[in-house]
């Protein structure tokens, strides 16, 4: 065979005396080609991403619109709390009612319910207190809670503090009291993680379970939780809407101009509106929907430091 030849096909260099020795074009070539290779498969991958992820917002959007402008109409769809008139909304802070509970408030008043808010500190960790009432007040102006449908409790074990737990003792009283005097037939609050994960948050459901498990709560009355979801899902915006759809047997939605009331009502909280507060109205699906569980339908747990 000839010796170029030889070369060619097998990358080596034949020497006079016979003895053959690595060419260096051989393991380069080689690299390269691993590279492009490489790249190339990252590259498909990354095609087959992307079009995966726009697919999935397309058809997210395309189903928000169609539940939110069509199926809505039609009763047999709607997933919503039944034979609900008085509702008792608890949140821990000012701001929550609009962060994390703004599409139930505000489908609730449209189906002319009668919601009550039960806040349960004053915000008060940076000194703001006198100042986050003003704005609470605000801000369930523009919700359409009635002024008189507002109570904010002030009490020194109730402070708003990530460190302090409150204790079943204190809050399961003022709780059950304001759902017996409104005589609400409807509790709505956070569930065991709180969305947020805050520990005032996951205070209030584990004394709903108090409540509950102490066989306390009025039988005229039904607890709900809002849902806490995955990072990823809490950050979607409205495509979870499809999702939440499909995997929630009780949820509430707006639209594009009533997600954009409860981002006013947000701005009423101004010593609350800072840059990353503003990015969450952006991408929490919060803004768009809510989802809801009945307390008959969760493990509940009890266990709970006192």
């Amino acid at each position: 065979m000839d010796v170029s030849v030889f070369e060619y096909l097998y990358g080596k260099d034949i020497s006079h005396d016979g003895i053959s020795s690595f060419d260096g074009y051989s393991w380069k070539h080689s690299l390269w080609t691993l590279y492009n290779s490489f790249f190339s498969y990252l590259e498909e991958r990354l095609v087959i991403l992307i079009s995966g992820v726009l697919s999935y917002f397309v058809t997210s959007f395309l189903a928000y619109y169609l539940i939110v402008f069509f199926l809505k109409s039609n009763r047999g769809f709607i997933h919503h709390i039944r034979s609900c008139r008085r509702v008792l909304l608890i949140t821990a802070h000012p701001d929550d009612e609009c962060m994390f509970f703004g599409p139930v408030i505000l489908q609730l008043i449209k189906e002319s319910c009668n919601v009550y808010l039960l806040c349960l500190s004053q915000g008060n960790y940076d000194g703001k207190g006198a100042l986050r009432k003003d704005e609470l007040w605000k801000s369930c102006n523009i919700l359409g809670i009635p002024e008189s449908n507002i109570f904010l409790c002030r009490n020194s074990q109730l402070s708003d503090d990530p460190k302090m737990r409150w204790k079943k003792s204190v809050l399961s009283p003022i709780i059950l009291s304001h759902i017996e005097i409104f005589q609400c037939d409807t509790v709505v609050t956070f569930d065991q993680s709180g969305v947020s994960g805050h520990i005032n948050h996951r205070a209030i459901f584990f004394s709903m379970c108090d409540i509950i498990d102490s066989n306390k709560l009025p039988s005229y009355c039904k607890v709900y939780f809002l849902e806490t979801v995955n990072l990823l899902r809490k950050y979607s915006s409205f495509a979870d809407t499809l999702l939440s759809f499909i995997l929630s047997s009780c949820w509430y939605s707006v639209n594009f101009q009533e997600s954009q009331r409860l981002k006013e009502a947000m701005k009423a909280h101004k010593s609350q509106f800072v840059w990353f507060r503003k990015l969450y109205l952006l991408f929490s699906r919060y803004v768009f929907i809510n989802t809801l569980r009945a307390s008959d339908s969760l493990d509940l747990c009890f266990d709970f430091e006192d």
